[in-house]
């Protein structure tokens, strides 16, 4: 993994993510060891890390042994109180935050993505996200866009909006 990955650096991919999310091997600590190992191998700010357990709220033993094992620089992905959230409060990012042992999370909005449902197009504003949720220990926000990508400019642009000034944010 490290070599591929300095592979990808000596043509000039300058971060990297490791996505562990969708598999079935829940190893929480062999997942925190490998993912230490990259961070120590990696000269880049911080690795970003997607564990299994990136969406909800809930105390999970995975969520405690990766949490524990995981070195305390790695930004995990969060994706909301649900897998696709309709909203996000400032409220479940903080227990959020507490399960996995008080780390800075990323979120990972999906919105507008629609993988599970390709024929559907999310043309309108982002909504239902906290304005406070940056005031927290959120890193930021990664938009996951649509499959279609010129139908994604719309709803992507309003992510930007609302980026820009959370607080000044009008979705309409």
């Amino acid at each position: 993994l490290i070599a591929k990955c300095e592979q990808l650096r000596a043509i000039g991919v300058d971060a990297i993510q490791l996505l562990w999310d969708d598999i079935e091997n829940k190893d929480a600590e062999g997942q925190a060891h490998v993912s230490n190992r990259l961070a120590e191998a990696l000269p880049q700010e911080r690795l970003v890390v997607c564990p299994v357990g990136y969406a909800g709220t809930e105390d999970t033993p995975y969520r405690r042994a990766l949490s524990a094992a995981l070195a305390s620089d790695v930004v995990l992905y969060w994706t909301g109180p649900e897998i696709v959230s309709q909203a996000i409060a400032r409220e479940e990012l903080d227990v959020a935050v507490a399960r996995f042992g008080g780390r800075e999370l990323l979120l990972w909005d999906n919105y507008p993505v629609n993988d599970f449902a390709p024929q559907r197009l999310f043309l309108g504003p982002l909504r239902g996200r906290d304005t406070r949720l940056f005031a927290g220990r959120c890193a930021g926000l990664i938009a996951n866009g649509m499959l279609q990508a010129v139908p994604s400019k719309l709803p992507l642009a309003t992510v930007a909006d609302f980026l820009r000034d959370p607080a000044g944010y009008d979705p309409l």
